[in-house]
């Protein structure tokens, strides 16, 4: 009895650990803000040569959108959004992430889905990454399937 004892302490004690250093989900992230002087040179590095206009001009910018951990490394993630006519339609504005890295943010952004300006990052998690679910996009849930979200 008294090893049974041990054993339900010991893995209660696990739990409580491992819950309070983990984020809570789902979590919503919306709000836009200008990104930091890093944060901006990260998204500029990132989206570059991807993030143009049909005309072949850059965006003309991104507002963070709020701060998530999309793929549970325990880094937040930034969640981005286009300041483009040219990325903005009747579905809203192209949205974007970008994974923070032990050295900063991956040097190359992910395609999200066009949205209006806020997500929910699920509990759920496929292929290594939260599911999310947009605002305005009538409960559809996108999953990552490896490459990207879908």
């Amino acid at each position: 009895m008294r090893y049974l004892n041990l054993i339900v302490f010991a893995w209660l004690s696990f739990g409580m650990s491992a819950n309070a250093a983990s984020p809570h989900y789902p979590q919503h992230v919306s709000g836009e803000a200008a990104p930091t002087a890093a944060q901006k040179a990260a998204v500029n590095r990132a989206f570059a040569a991807e993030v143009r206009r049909q005309d072949g001009a850059l965006t003309k910018g991104f507002s963070v959108v709020g701060q998530a951990d999309l793929n549970g490394d325990g880094r937040p993630d930034l969640i981005l959004i286009t300041k483009d006519e040219g990325f903005c339609g009747a579905a809203g504005c192209s949205m974007f992430a970008l994974l923070r890295t032990a050295k900063g943010y991956a040097a190359k952004g992910i395609d999200l889905a066009t949205a209006y300006g806020g997500v929910t990052v699920l509990a759920t998690v496929h292929r290594g990454m939260h599911d999310l679910k947009y605002d305005g996009s009538d409960g559809y849930v996108f999953k990552w399937n490896g490459k990207e979200y879908q």
